[in-house]
């Protein structure tokens, strides 16, 4: 739906500032697509926000999310303009898609990790959460919350273990529900501390975790690795493999600062130091 939504207003309308009829007309490229019983004023009342702005392909993008990702709402007349503060508890699905490597604030500095969670809908849709947890909360409980396996190490026989956790890093790609709550957010986003899964996203969360433990035929390494290199050492990204954990291929060139010749590199850093000089780097002490 969302890129049904996308699809039908960027011919005409990407690019533009629309007012008055254009504006219009963009809403109508908008309303297209969305069910019969969604109405052409609803729409309109959520996205007047774009009218005199230059539309560009995130800013459509990140609209025509917040439409499919509130189908419910649309459909009872009710509209879903731009999440500007969390005026009501609700439950939303969200998606890891990013993690950093952090400590914790405060005197007990535990190591950790930053993760980035996108909403999937709701009215906070397609906004990213950042929030912390800790090393010993992604092992102790969110694997479990999750679908991963209890076990953390394979049986002593050598027999292989199915969708068994062995690092924070394969959260990414996660799916689960998020209780959003005004007393956990902020005005610049969304907050929570419940979580829960629902069947279906277990089942998508399962799908993930077999790509990643490559026993089954069907799941084969795209990259051809086997199975002495798990996902989360590898190079390859989300956005070229989808058992990736996380977004981009990683580059290897000289580092600086550590004088590694074949150093890996993660765009998204938007640092000149390595995966591993930034790392360290975060994980200081900070007095």
């Amino acid at each position: 739906m969302r890129d049904a939504i996308v699809q039908e207003a960027r011919f005409r309308h990407l690019g533009t500032t629309p007012e008055g009829e254009q504006f219009e007309e963009l809403v109508d490229a908008l309303h297209h697509p969305l069910p019969s019983a969604v109405l052409y004023d609803t729409v309109l009342d959520s996205v007047i926000d774009l009218a005199g702005e230059k539309l560009t392909l995130g800013l459509l993008w990140t609209t025509a999310f917040r439409l499919a990702g509130n189908l419910p709402r649309l459909r009872q007349n009710t509209a879903v303009p731009t999440w500007t503060s969390q005026r009501d508890k609700e439950w939303v699905p969200v998606q890891i898609i990013g993690a950093r490597r952090r400590r914790s604030q405060g005197r007990t500095k535990k190591p950790g990790y930053l993760f980035s969670f996108q909403v999937l809908a709701g009215t906070a849709c397609p906004l990213i959460i950042t929030k912390f947890w800790t090393d010993g909360m992604c092992w102790k409980l969110i694997r479990d919350e999750v679908g991963f396996s209890k076990r953390t190490r394979p049986p002593k026989s050598g027999a292989p273990v199915t969708r068994m956790f062995q690092h924070p890093r394969e959260l990414i790609n996660m799916r689960m529900l998020a209780f959003l709550d005004p007393d956990e957010s902020t005005s610049s986003q969304p907050g929570f501390e419940k979580i829960d899964v629902t069947p279906s996203l277990v089942e998508h969360n399962h799908l993930i975790m077999d790509m990643r433990d490559r026993i089954k035929p069907e799941h084969r390494c795209p990259k051809g690795f086997g199975p002495d290199v798990p996902c989360y050492r590898c190079y390859a990204g989300f956005e070229s493999c989808p058992a990736g954990t996380h977004r981009k291929d990683y580059t290897f060139r000289y580092c600086f600062e550590c004088g590694n010749s074949r150093a890996a590199f993660d765009s998204e850093l938007k640092t000149d130091l390595c995966i591993a000089c930034y790392e360290k780097q975060s994980m200081k002490r900070r007095e």
